[in-house]
């Protein structure tokens, strides 16, 4: 051997046969284990570049266009002549609307084949003022690193990028990373310079009102409604804003008249359907909850909850409870997010008043009583609210409250019941207690001969227990076989236990429809007095009587318990 010969030491490379199942992961919809194994794999194979094509094919195969166009860049970055890093980062580019980077993409591709690029304009317009290419390739970047949940980079890259609409994205990108005050400065600086900058108006609106409770923010109502918007991300902050506000009239005006603008016939189709749902007054918040809540924080508490390979509730608390230690939004803004965010961003608005509520609790009590009488959100939201704060006492289950409930103000008691959700205790042995979940899980799935099968095994071998008999005429009930076959098995289990709900109830019903009404009711007296209830008897024992109710023809009471019902059912 020469001393010019040089050993190569071959670079350690990952089995075929592991990326192939991240592929196959990816191709089968899991993107998130797909993620998480690729994640793993680069830490064995740091230099392995094949890697970096994949994590962009996980995101492209996700139709995570943002998401994959980061990819894509890191992969041209590491393999700058690879003609397939090119045309990924040019393909998902486009898709997600970075046009700059789209451009730039393409004029790679083009060099490599030997032809001359596209001339890229000295000077790109819009409605904000005139961008640069410089500028708007920055503003492409920080949108992207935005959406890849990058807050840092898109920060950095948008430093000194003189521009509202970059700085409009550096306020977004200062939320998203949880400087909210900085955020709003950054805003407010924004819109003082640019006063037909509704998209910056839109979220000083509502981060003044994180910052210092609503009366900032509608201070801001004026100025909101009478501005013209100038593009189509404008007439819909402005609408969102005076939604914010609780403003429906000023909000059904506004869309009118951006309903009718010429932007629209250069925006995406998104944009338009966007624009086009807000139209109705209980329209879901655009976006997820990261539009209430700084990414940061809710990735830090997905994060913490991914962690653990079992949920339970004490974990769950647990974490709710730190995530309550982190936000320091005012308690008027949190009402707000309850009342039209997303359903994780309800949840964690929600556990930050229940915290306070332990040491603000007026001011607390104050707000959710508010949020009890006002139309925004729904209905099942508001009972959920209501059923919480009579559970905790800070509200009486004897005192009458207001609530806005299909569709008007209603006065509603609360039943001063106490329902539990925990599992009931099994009344069978450990045998008989995995035949009797078998059964139940089969009934819950619609299986209903299945689990009419497994009910009668087990009254065979437990026969002095009611339940399976009650099950085995609950199905029977749900097939609409003969009445007096039901019936007989509901009297079966209730000469079995007078005291079981579920067979007592059940011969109610079987009497009512029979027409002995007087026989059905007196059934249900003992249970009158009873206070406390699994929320399976609890629904059991209203569907019974609702039934009783419609066949006295008392359609009033009938309607009553109807709403009742639909209120436990909403807690389930």
């Amino acid at each position: 051997m020469s001393k010019n010969t040089r050993r190569h030491t071959a670079q350690p490379t990952p089995n075929p046969e592991q990326v192939a199942a991240i592929r196959r992961l990816a191709e089968n919809g899991d993107i998130e284990q797909a993620r998480r194994r690729l994640a793993a794999l680069r830490k064995s194979f740091p230099g392995f570049k094949p890697l970096l094509g994949l994590a962009w094919e996980i995101e492209d195969l996700g139709d995570e266009p943002a998401r994959a166009t980061a990819r894509a860049l890191e992969w041209q970055q590491a393999s700058p002549n690879s003609r397939a890093a090119v045309e990924a980062v040019c393909d998902s580019a486009r898709l997600a609307g970075f046009f700059m980077l789209f451009a730039r993409a393409a004029d790679r591709l083009s060099e490599m084949d030997g032809k001359a690029g596209t001339a890229l304009p000295a000077s790109i317009d819009n409605p904000l003022g005139t961008l640069t290419p410089e500028q708007a390739l920055a503003m492409d970047l920080s949108r992207m690193h935005l959406d890849d949940n990058n807050t840092a980079a898109a920060i950095a890259t948008l430093q000194g990028v003189d521009h509202p609409s970059a700085k409009n994205n550096l306020a977004l990108a200062w939320f998203a990373d949880g400087h909210v005050r900085q955020a709003l400065a950054v805003a407010e600086a924004n819109w003082q310079a640019q006063p037909n900058n509704l998209f910056a108006l839109g979220d000083i609106v509502r981060w003044r009102c994180w910052l210092k409770g609503m009366s900032p923010s509608v201070d801001l109502k004026a100025p909101l409604q009478h501005a013209v918007p100038l593009r189509a991300e404008d007439a819909i902050a402005q609408v969102l804003g005076l939604r914010f506000l609780g403003d429906e009239a000023a909000v059904a005006q506004a869309w009118a008249k951006a309903d009718r603008a010429a932007f629209w016939a250069h925006t995406t189709r998104d944009q338009r359907t966007v624009f086009q749902g807000l139209q109705d007054p209980l329209a879901t918040w655009p976006g997820s909850s990261a539009a209430w809540l700084p990414r940061k924080w809710l990735d830090a508490y997905r994060n913490a909850l991914a962690a653990h390979q079992v949920l339970n509730s004490a974990l769950l608390e647990q974490q709710d409870q730190a995530f309550a230690v982190v936000c320091d939004a005012h308690t008027d803004y949190l009402v707000r997010v309850i009342q039209m965010g997303d359903e994780i961003g309800r949840h964690l608005a929600f556990s930050v008043l229940k915290e306070r509520a332990k040491h603000q609790g007026e001011a607390v009590r104050e707000a959710l009583i508010s949020l009890l009488k006002s139309p925004a959100g729904s209905d099942s939201m508001r009972m959920d609210v209501l059923r919480w704060m009579t559970e905790e006492d800070i509200l009486s289950k004897s005192t009458p409250v207001d609530v806005w409930t299909n569709g008007e103000i209603r006065t509603i008691r609360s039943s001063g019941w106490t329902i539990s959700g925990e599992p009931l205790p099994s009344p069978f042995p450990p045998e008989g207690t995995e035949l009797n979940a078998r059964a139940l899980t089969a009934m819950h799935e619609g299986h209903l001969t299945l689990a009419f099968d497994l009910f009668t095994q087990l009254h065979q071998r437990y026969p002095e227990k009611p339940s399976p008999l009650a099950n085995m005429a609950s199905i029977k009930e749900a097939l609409k076989h003969n009445p007096q076959a039901i019936k007989d098995l509901y009297q079966q289990a209730h000469a079995l236990a007078p005291d079981y709900l579920f067979a007592r109830c059940g011969l109610a019903r079987s009497l009512a429809k029979e027409g002995h009404l007087e026989e059905a009711e007196s059934l249900l007296v003992p249970v009158m007095d009873r206070t406390q209830f699994h929320s399976s008897e609890a629904r059991t024992f209203l569907m019974t009587q609702y039934d009783l109710a419609l066949a006295r023809g008392d359609r009033q009471l009938a309607a009553q318990l109807e709403q009742s019902l639909a209120v436990l059912l909403d807690g389930e």
